[in-house]
C-alpha cells in the first residue's frame, strides 16, 4: 500500500494547526495511520504516550490532538477512556502512559446544564496525586463557559467560577491548567455550543470546535515536554524603549506607560514575565556600551532590570556575531533561541547568517507587537517548575563562573577553585518531576536519545538489578539543581546504559566524570568490570564521541543508527569533584 508522503503531510498539518476541523482532522489521523516506519522516523522525534477521557465525550478532541501533536514532531499513542472512568483509570495505575488529558467538562458537572452538582474533589485529588505519585503529567481542559453564562448575573455563572477555585485546589501543581476561555472567544459563542451534540453524543461543544480544544491541549503538552524558546536576545532601541538613547538620551526616551511610552514597557513586562518563568533575557544592541546601560539606571520606568539581563551585548558589530557568541555561553542551540528587533535589515541579517534562529517579524505598530507575539504561542510556559523559577538565576551564576574561568591560572586551578559537590541520590517519587523533565528535554549531551518516560525511570529504579540516579551540582558560585541522569541495568555479564543526559549548563566541568565514577563504584559493588551503551548521534551530540573514548570505550558493532560503545574495564575518571552519595 502506498503510504502519504512527509513532504505533502508537513504542509497540510501546519495549515490543520491554524485552521483546525473535525473533518480535516479525521482525514488527517487516517494518513498518519498509514504512515511506514520509514515515514514515521521522517516526521517524527518524539513519541509520547496519551490517556484521554474525561466526564464528556472525548472522540471529537482525539483526531486534532493526534494531528496537531504530529504537526509538532511527536507520534502520539492515545488511549481513550470510558466515559467518566478517568479518576478510577487512574486510580489503578494500569494505562502505563506518559500523560494523562482530562476534560472537566461545566456540560458533563451540570448534567448538560440542568443541574448545579457538587463536585467529586476526594476523587479528582485522589486521582492525581496518584498521577503524579507515578511521575507521569496531567492536563486538565477546565470547565468551558455555558450558554446560560449568557445572562452574567446567573446561578451557573456563579457555580462554575466555584467549580474553577475548587477544580485549582484538588490539583498538584505540576497540573498543566488548560482554560478554553480563549478558544471559545474566538469561536464565539453559537458557533461552539450546539446543544444536539451534548443530547446525542455527549460532547461538550461542536466537533470543529472540540478540535480546536484537541490543538490547543497538543500544543500546551508539545511545550510541557520541549520548550521551543529557550532563550529571548532582544534590541534596545525602539524596542525596549521608544527612540534612540545614543540621539535622544536617556531623559527622551518614550517611556511613560500611560502616554506613547505604554507599548514599549508592555514589552519589557513581557520579557520580565519570560525572565521570572526560566527563559534568560540576553541584549544584543548597536550602540555604546555604557550609553546602552543608562535608561536601566537612569529611567523609573524601566520593568526590565539590569539584573534580569543575563548577557548584555552592545557594540557597533554585527548582530549575528553577537548572537552566536551569547549562545555559545548560554550553551544552547540556535534553533531555540529567539531575536527580537524593530529593524527589518538586522532581522533579515540575522535570519541569512542563522538559517535555524527564531526571529518573529515584530510590526512597525508597537502597540501590536507583544499581542502578536503571545498570539505565536511559541513563548508559553505550561508548566512553572521550581528549577524553572532559578533558572535565570542560574545562568546568572554561570556568568561569574566564566570570569574565573578568565582570571584563573590554568583551567585545572578553576576548576579546583570552584569547590564542587556532586549529591547522588536515588531516583524517588520526589525528584522523578526533574528527572523526567531532563531525560525528555535535553538535547547535546543525551547518549542513549531513549527519552524514557516517568513509568519506564520508576520501574528501573524498583528494580534490584537497576541503577537510577540523578546527580545535584553545587559550588561556591551556586545551586545548579539536578543536572544529570543515569540509568543502566545488569544483564548478564555486563552492565547497559539506558539513559545518560547531562544539562548543558555544567558542560567542562568534569560532571559527567563525576557521575561515570559513581557508576564504577556501584558496578565494583556488584562485582562488573562490563559496561555497554547504544550511542545514537544526532547534529546536537557529536561530543559524546570524544566523551567515551576518554572514559575507555570502543565502538563494538551496532545496527541502524545505533553504534554499540562497549569498556571491559571501567576505571574511575579523574575529576575535582567532591561526590556524595
Amino acid at each position: 500500500m502506498h503510504n502519504p508522503s512527509t513532504d505533502a503531510l508537513r504542509p497540510a498539518l501546519a495549515k490543520f494547526m491554524v485552521a483546525p476541523s473535525y473533518r480535516v482532522a479525521k482525514r488527517l489521523e487516517r494518513k498518519l495511520a498509514k504512515l511506514d516506519d520509514n515515514c514515521t522516523v521522517d516526521l517524527f522525534s518524539r513519541r509520547i504516550k496519551i490517556a484521554l477521557g474525561g466526564n464528556c465525550n472525548t472522540d471529537f478532541i482525539r483526531p486534532a490532538m493526534i494531528a496537531a501533536f504530529a504537526g509538532n514532531g511527536f507520534h502520539v499513542e492515545c488511549t481513550s477512556l470510558d466515559h467518566d472512568g478517568w479518576v478510577s483509570a487512574a486510580l489503578q495505575g494500569k494505562a502505563k502512559v506518559d500523560w494523562w488529558v482530562v476534560w472537566l467538562s461545566a456540560l458533563g458537572a451540570s448534567r448538560g446544564g440542568t443541574e448545579r452538582r457538587e463536585f467529586d474533589t476526594q476523587g479528582v485529588k485522589a486521582a492525581a496525586a496518584s498521577i503524579a505519585a507515578r511521575g507521569e503529567g496531567l492536563l486538565v481542559i477546565l470547565p468551558e463557559a455555558l450558554h446560560w453564562e449568557d445572562d452574567p448575573f446567573s446561578p451557573f455563572a456563579r457555580w462554575r467560577h466555584e467549580l474553577l477555585d475548587v477544580i485549582d485546589s484538588s490539583l498538584p501543581p505540576t497540573t498543566v491548567r488548560l482554560s478554553v476561555d480563549h478558544l471559545q472567544r474566538r469561536h464565539g459563542r453559537s458557533p461552539w455550543h450546539a446543544s444536539r451534540y451534548w443530547t446525542l453524543g455527549k460532547c461538550a461543544c461542536h466537533p470543529d470546535a472540540a478540535a480546536a480544544v484537541g490543538v490547543a491541549a497538543a500544543e500546551a503538552l508539545s511545550l510541557a515536554v520541549r520548550p521551543v524558546v529557550k532563550a529571548v536576545i532582544t534590541d534596545l532601541d525602539n524596542t525596549l524603549w521608544g527612540g534612540v538613547v545614543g540621539d535622544d538620551g536617556p531623559e527622551n526616551l518614550r517611556l511613560d506607560p500611560d502616554d506613547e511610552g505604554r507599548p514599549f514597557v508592555e514589552m519589557q513586562r513581557f520579557l520580565k514575565d519570560l525572565s521570572l518563568a526560566g527563559v534568560p533575557i540576553c541584549v544584543a544592541s548597536k550602540n555604546e556600551p555604557e550609553q546602552a546601560r543608562r535608561p536601566f539606571n537612569e529611567r523609573a520606568e524601566m520593568v526590565l532590570e539590569l539584573s534580569d539581563i543575563v548577557y548584555f551585548h552592545a557594540s557597533w558589530s554585527r548582530k549575528h556575531e553577537a548572537i552566536r557568541k551569547i549562545a555559545d555561553d548560554l550553551n544552547l542551540g540556535i534553533e531555540n533561541i529567539c531575536f527580537l528587533d524593530d529593524s527589518l535589515h538586522e532581522r533579515h541579517e540575522a535570519r541569512s547568517f542563522l538559517p535555524n534562529l527564531i526571529v518573529p517579524d515584530l510590526c512597525d505598530d508597537p502597540e501590536a507587537r507583544v499581542p502578536e507575539l503571545l498570539r505565536s504561542g511559541l513563548f508559553s510556559v505550561p508548566i512553572l517548575r521550581e528549577e524553572d523559577q532559578r533558572r535565570t538565576q542560574m545562568y546568572r551564576e554561570e556568568v561569574e563562573r566564566q570570569q574565573a574561568v578568565a582570571e584563573a591560572v590554568d583551567y585545572e586551578t578553576y576548576l579546583k577553585s570552584l569547590r564542587m559537590e556532586l549529591k547522588v541520590d536515588l531516583i524517588s517519587q520526589k525528584n522523578l518531576p526533574r528527572v523526567t523533565s531532563l531525560v525528555q528535554k535535553t538535547n547535546q549531551f543525551n547518549v542513549t536519545n531513549k527519552r524514557s518516560s516517568a513509568k519506564k525511570i520508576t520501574t528501573l529504579s524498583d528494580d534490584p538489578d537497576g541503577y537510577a540516579f540523578c546527580g545535584t551540582l553545587k559550588d561556591r558560585f551556586g545551586d545548579a539543581g539536578i543536572i544529570c541522569v543515569l540509568l543502566a541495568r545488569l544483564s548478564n555479564s555486563k552492565v547497559y546504559i539506558e539513559e545518560w543526559v547531562l544539562s548543558c549548563r555544567v558542560f567542562g566541568r568534569g560532571v559527567e566524570d563525576g557521575m561515570f565514577s559513581h557508576l564504577t563504584g556501584w558496578m565494583n559493588e556488584q562485582g562488573y568490570s562490563s559496561v555497554e551503551v547504544g550511542y545514537c548521534p544526532t547534529d546536537q551530540n557529536k561530543m559524546i564521541v570524544g566523551k567515551l573514548e576518554q572514559l575507555g570505550f570502543t565502538q563494538n558493532g551496532g545496527s541502524g543508527e545505533i553504534s554499540r560503545w562497549e569498556s571491559r574495564n571501567v576505571f574511575a575518571p579523574r575529576h575535582f569533584i567532591k561526590i556524595e552519595s
